[in-house]
């Protein structure tokens, strides 16, 4: 499972999660322009093997667009 936080200090965080070992590990951290983020969002352009990366769409006071990493 993965997870996308963030900050007050403009940070977006992307996480994993493995259930079967009860273990959270970070897999990215990244500086975003948008201040005061208040809702992040997943967008998916599709669920099968071969489609593009999901996308997180970071909101507060303006938008940005980051790529999950594999």
């Amino acid at each position: 499972m993965k997870i996308v936080s963030s900050s007050n200090d403009q940070k977006v965080k992307e996480w994993e999660f493995n259930i079967e070992r009860n273990e959270l590990r970070k897999k990215g951290d990244m500086f975003t322009s948008v201040a005061d983020v208040g809702d992040i969002a997943v967008i998916r352009n599709g669920d099968t093997l071969g489609e593009e990366m999901p996308k997180v769409l970071v909101v507060g006071n303006g938008m940005e667009v980051f790529t999950v990493a594999g």
